[in-house]
């Protein structure tokens, strides 16, 4: 009679892990082909604020006598010129508007008078200025007072710092 042998099923693993082996080796390195030939394409786009101001002001002469005339420059240059006796005090409203394509916010008021004659002081709302493209964007409204003590020819340049703005 024949004997049967017995296996002992240590050749079936051996199969299984060299098989699992070579696959694991051929997904390897077919990954490494796809992931080498790949490319990332992108573009960035940034946006700018552009805080202008708007050709509409009003001049309200409060005290003494005197006469100012208001010019634009450009979108961010205001010029003032006239002929005020001492004690005359007048303020100027005027709006901003943001031509730009995101929000900004004011963030600094700086004054620069070369004598101490004229007196000025701006009133500046420091709301944000949504970009004009949106229905609801906003203007910023503000009050310059200008105020002589003495008479004279007075330049001054006042400075209205505006940035991003990040909720």
């Amino acid at each position: 009679m024949a004997r049967k042998k017995v296996r002992n099923g240590k050749n079936g693993i051996h199969v299984v892990l060299v098989l699992s082996i070579i696959i694991l080796n051929i997904i390897g390195i077919s990954y490494a082909d796809w992931n080498g030939s790949m490319g990332i394409l992108n573009s960035v786009l940034t946006g700018n604020i552009g805080p202008s101001f708007c050709d509409d002001y009003e001049v309200d002469n409060i005290k003494g006598n005197g006469d100012i005339a208001v010019s634009f420059d450009d979108e961010q240059t205001i010029s003032i010129q006239g002929e005020v006796e001492p004690g005359f005090k007048a303020f100027l409203d005027y709006r901003i508007i943001n031509n730009g394509s995101i929000p900004a916010k004011l963030v600094e008021k700086n004054i620069t008078d070369d004598t101490g004659g004229l007196k000025l002081k701006v009133n500046q709302t420091s709301g944000v200025l949504e970009p004009q493209e949106y229905d609801y964007g906003a203007e910023d409204k503000g009050k310059l007072q200008i105020k002589a003590n003495e008479e004279g020819m007075y330049d001054f340049e006042i400075e209205l710092v505006y940035r991003q703005w990040e909720p």
